[in-house]
């Protein structure tokens, strides 16, 4: 959040774009923890590979909404 605010207060486009890989790093990590503790918990599998899905999605759409 504060990198994104930063870059826009300084009208910085690569600075706007790295928020935006930050953004999609920190969601990863979130989901994989989050997939290990529904495995680990429930015994459910498929939480890690519904994850990779979803943000894979989430980064075609950023891939799309941003390009050159």
């Amino acid at each position: 959040m504060l990198k994104r605010r930063a870059a826009k207060q300084l009208g910085n486009a690569v600075a706007a774009a790295e928020a935006r890989v930050t953004l999609i790093d920190s969601a990863d990590s979130a989901l994989v923890l989050a997939a290990l503790v529904a495995n680990a918990a429930f015994g459910w599998w498929w939480a890690d590979p519904l994850g990779g899905v979803a943000l894979a999605a989430y980064s075609l759409w950023e891939a799309f909404e941003h390009r050159a």
